[in-house]
């Protein structure tokens, strides 16, 4: 019998007894609905579509919970509902999250250690940078102060882009390495 002549029951009947396949019709019954549920709590697109995954994945798990006298569609809201909690419970915890590391980030800011520290700290960037080689010196500073491209400072010393990126890349970890001790 073709799957879309069956009710639900019959549907959710074959899966548990192995026919597995049979949940497609499941998701092609339901996807819309439990998407657009989803969807009325203001998530992200990509958020809802991993919440309407995970919908159907804990539907799968727990269809042998199913009790065939109830109506699917009410129970899959109940899972839909149970999995959008779960998503703001965890939003909100980020959020808090966020909000903890938003208030130490601004207590640093505006602490007058952060910017003795950020001070001292550029200081011995620029004694570190001063102490290196003329050339190397003229890399750097056209990178960073000047903001030149690498292929404009390769052709400046005649050099490939690879060539100018691996000194680059040498030199920050020697800088890194002094500052960083």
């Amino acid at each position: 019998m073709i799957s879309q002549d069956l009710n639900d029951s019959q549907i959710i009947h074959d899966v548990l007894s192995g026919d597995v396949q049979q949940f497609e019709e499941i998701i092609k019954r339901y996807q819309s609905m439990v998407y657009k549920l989803v969807a009325t709590a203001l998530f992200s697109r990509e958020e809802t579509e991993a919440i309407v995954q995970q919908v159907f994945i804990n539907c799968f798990k727990h269809l042998d919970q199913y009790e065939v006298d109830r109506s699917f569609s009410d129970w899959i809201k109940v899972i839909t509902t149970k999995e959008v909690f779960l998503s703001l419970e965890n939003l909100k915890e980020r959020q808090e999250h966020l909000e903890v590391y938003r208030e130490d980030l601004e207590h640093r800011l505006y602490s007058d250690k952060f910017y003795e520290e950020l001070e001292g700290r550029q200081k011995e960037v620029e004694k570190s940078v001063n102490n290196l080689p003329h050339t190397i010196k003229k890399i750097i500073e056209w990178k960073y102060k000047d903001a030149y491209s690498i292929e404009k400072i390769a052709k400046m010393l005649e050099k490939t882009p690879s060539d100018v990126e691996q000194i680059l890349f040498l030199y920050r970890q020697k800088l890194s390495d002094t500052v960083n001790p």
